[in-house]
């Protein structure tokens, strides 16, 4: 008995030895495996940080509720409308880490009928100062550019004559806009209410009668990428 017993514990010791043995090499390879995991974790994220960093972003932001010279033009597109140029505050912001440059841009209308693009639409851009700007436009990371885009909105014959009958008097589109407003109706055609308090006027439109397209500016960089906002006049600004 006391042979057997001598026999069977080295034999007990080598099946521990063994279970350690493989014990220890599975763990390697676990270890392995989630090394590999984790280094190819760290290069995906490296890769994806690397495209941000190299990638361009541009935000825009289109403001139709602002004031500024109005412009009458001779665009006359039958019952589509007249045209007539409106200034809307354009902010382009860099918001990427690599510097840009907007060398084009285009705008587009859009009504219950789809878009629209039509003569006149785009009356250029200008900065504070009302100076034509040149493309194309080098923006670095983290700056801003406040500009103007006169916006060619088409607006029913009645109210460009309205308009027109005031020429030169009429200078600024909130001018146009309280005129229009004293014989109910704003820049659309739609119906307003119109009202003169001692500390000044109120205009309001119900919510069915706030009818207006919305107009989208696109910009294509040098790298040839597109972005793009859109607003509208009776909408937030975005």
């Amino acid at each position: 008995m006391v042979r057997e017993k001598a026999r069977e514990t080295p034999d007990l010791v080598a099946r521990i030895v063994g279970l350690i043995s493989g014990l220890v090499a599975i763990a390697g390879v676990v270890i392995s495996v989630l090394a590999m995991a984790e280094q190819r974790h760290q290069s995906a994220v490296q890769q994806s940080q690397f495209a941000i960093l190299q990638s361009e972003q541009l935000g825009i932001h289109l403001d139709p509720h602002v004031d500024g010279p109005l412009r009458m033009t001779q665009g006359n597109f039958g019952p589509m409308g007249m045209l007539v140029q409106i200034p809307w505050r354009l902010v382009l912001t860099n918001t990427g880490f690599q510097r840009l440059s907007v060398t084009s841009y285009s705008m587009l209308c859009e009504t219950t009928r789809g878009e629209l693009s039509y003569s006149g639409i785009d009356g250029g851009v200008c900065d504070e100062k009302q100076h034509p700007v040149q493309l194309p436009l080098a923006i670095d990371p983290g700056d801003t550019v406040q500009l103007f885009v006169f916006v060619g909105m088409l607006v029913p014959a009645r109210v460009y004559t309205t308009l027109a009958a005031l020429e030169p008097a009429l200078q600024t589109v909130n001018q146009a806009r309280q005129v229009l407003a004293q014989q109910g109706c704003d820049l659309y055609g739609n119906p307003v209410e119109y009202r003169e308090y001692p500390g000044g006027e109120y205009i309001g439109a119900s919510k069915e009668d706030q009818q207006a397209p919305t107009f989208w500016f696109r910009v294509v960089t040098g790298r040839g990428n597109v972005f793009q906002s859109s607003a509208s006049v009776y909408s937030a600004p975005n």
